[in-house]
């Protein structure tokens, strides 16, 4: 299994909720950082927002501070003491495992790598069978799926991530609709884009130019905008090269 820390990495920007612009993301308990987080109705699916709780330590944790990793899972195993149905936790849970995955991967244990990233995908298979329509833990699970099958070096398996990562993402996507507007460009560009990326690397290149439009009539102006058009640009030259 080759190194997964490009994993921690995508998942930092590609989790079901957006960091703001801060003076300095990387200091714990900095009073100027902010962030968006993905905007729903009240009472309308029963989100509950944990990230609201979790998210500044997962940010913390994907840079690498095991303080705020540990910090992090406690919040979500105090949840469960709590709640053990308590999807959202368990679904942030399982992303947080993933960072084990990275390090252990990049010690270069790669049968605890492999270990960690089963227990990850575990509890977040669990989350999406509590709650399937809780958009909170749909984004986390497209996410992290959509990340994992972009970087995984075995094929089926990549496949197989990329597949229910695109079906995590169009429930979730379904959720947002009615608020699409509201939502922060980190939220719609990151996810619309992870989508485009999985069909692409799926080998659909109809459904993948489809999904790299929409990328660009949401976010425009962004660097998620770029990265889709430089994907448009590249299909046309080869197109027009035959």
């Amino acid at each position: 299994m080759k190194r997964l820390s490009p994993v921690v990495v995508a998942l930092l920007t590609a989790t079901s909720v957006a960091l703001g612009q801060s003076a300095d993301p990387g200091v714990a308990g900095n009073t100027e950082q902010e962030f968006e987080f993905i905007q729903i109705e009240p009472g309308d699916t029963g989100y509950r927002a944990f990230e609201r709780e979790v998210f500044a330590d997962f940010v913390q944790a994907a840079q690498g501070n095991k303080e705020a990793r540990q910090r992090l899972l406690a919040t979500c195993e105090r949840a469960l003491e709590a709640d053990p149905q308590h999807a959202e936790a368990i679904a942030w849970r399982g992303a947080a495992k993933m960072f084990e995955a990275g390090d252990a991967s990049s010690s270069g244990d790669f049968r605890a790598a492999m270990n960690h990233t089963n227990a990850s995908l575990t509890d977040l298979n669990k989350a999406r069978d509590l709650e399937p329509e809780n958009p909170g833990v749909r984004m986390v699970a497209a996410n992290m799926l959509l990340s994992l099958a972009k970087y995984h070096p075995i094929e089926n398996m990549a496949s197989g991530y990329a597949k229910q990562g695109i079906e995590d993402a169009n429930v979730a996507l379904s959720k947002l609709y009615d608020n699409w507007d509201k939502q922060p460009a980190e939220v719609k560009g990151q996810l619309l884009l992870g989508v485009a990326e999985a069909y692409d690397n799926l080998g659909e290149a109809t459904k993948a130019r489809d999904w790299f439009n929409r990328v660009i009539g949401a976010v425009p102006g962004t660097t998620w905008a770029e990265q889709a058009q430089a994907w448009i640009d590249a299909a046309d030259k080869k197109a027009s090269s035959f």
